[in-house]
């Protein structure tokens, strides 16, 4: 038994020393190494007819800031590791349900000599609400003005209303959903223009995210009147014509800019006699009017011709 422990002594001795160094330095403070790694953080057993309102989850995922101490060496290994928190939602009946669901530090699988020194949150705060959905009505946002001499005809959303989903208490408070503001000085012409929906809501989705939006754009209409314009009789060959009012007044609508445009010469009015015979007649006072403008009325409307033959 000696010649067991005495066989090749230095040999072991040496092991030994190795060993106790190796764990000196591992141990010693030069070597120790204190880092914080961001673990995901799944939550399981949401019930389908559930949705999680706290914490509020962003696009990153849930997470937990985990604090490790330990040799340099096993501190970089659990940080080049993967680790997850898995959390599991208690069953239980409820309507609306909260539980804190604790973050174990086992399911990190960290190395041996690597310690968790602190974790934030080391609880999870979890409410769940009823998930619904509803039609909500789709309002029009307009901004600025439109170009001088128009207007908004017609502003015709497709769809007018929109599903949404969401925790019960966010749904039941949207009254309508709006657009992002549609800038109406940019409008030249009548167009159809895609529009995003505003979110409402942390947790709240909704069907589609944008809606189509068909502009009608059109010119003002004003009204414009000309007075003592002159009344051109239209006469059969052979005949003179006389007529019991020369003048008349003129009442017109069209777009802005076409009536101020408009002038006297552009208009022309007649009182046709030329397929009656001799003696008098009462004609209407039409009016030759440029394109984009609109007759409303004329004073007279109507005139008295008398028909001679002519001595010419």
């Amino acid at each position: 038994m000696r010649e067991f422990f005495t066989r090749n002594l230095s040999l072991k001795l040496v092991s030994v020393a190795l060993a106790i160094s190796l764990e000196l330095y591992f141990m010693s403070p030069t070597n120790l190494a204190i880092e914080t790694m961001k673990v995901p953080v799944e939550i399981l057993n949401v019930p389908s007819t559930m949705v999680t309102v706290a914490p509020i989850i962003g696009p990153g995922g849930l997470s937990a800031e985990v604090k490790i101490r330990g040799p340099q060496p096993l501190v970089e290994r659990a940080l080049n590791s993967p680790h997850k928190f898995l959390t599991r939602i208690p069953d239980t009946d409820g309507l609306e349900r909260a539980f804190d669901l604790e973050l174990r530090v086992e399911q990190l699988g960290l190395p041996a000599g690597v310690d968790v020194v602190e974790m934030q949150p080391a609880t999870i705060e979890v409410r769940l609400e009823p998930s619904i959905k509803r039609e909500i009505p789709i309002r029009l946002v307009k901004e600025g003005e439109v170009k001088e001499g128009y207007f908004i005809e017609n502003a015709i959303l497709s769809p007018d209303r929109i599903v949404v989903s969401g925790p019960q208490s966010e749904v039941d408070a949207i009254e309508a959903i709006d657009t992002e503001a549609l800038n109406l000085g940019e409008l030249r012409a009548s167009r159809s223009i895609d529009v995003d929906l505003i979110p409402v809501g942390t947790h709240t989705v909704y069907e589609s995210k944008s809606v189509r939006a068909d502009i009608t754009l059109s010119p003002k209409l004003a009204e414009r009147s000309f007075e003592n314009l002159k009344i051109t009789v239209i006469a059969p060959n052979g005949m003179a014509a006389t007529a019991d009012s020369t003048r008349a007044k003129l009442y017109v609508t069209g777009s802005e800019p076409v009536l101020g445009a408009l002038t006297e010469r552009d208009i022309e009015l007649q009182a046709r006699v030329d397929q009656y015979g001799q003696g008098q007649h009462t004609v209407e006072v039409a009016a030759k009017l440029p394109a984009g403008v609109k007759l409303l009325k004329v004073q007279p409307a109507s005139v008295r011709v008398t028909l001679a033959r002519s001595n010419n």
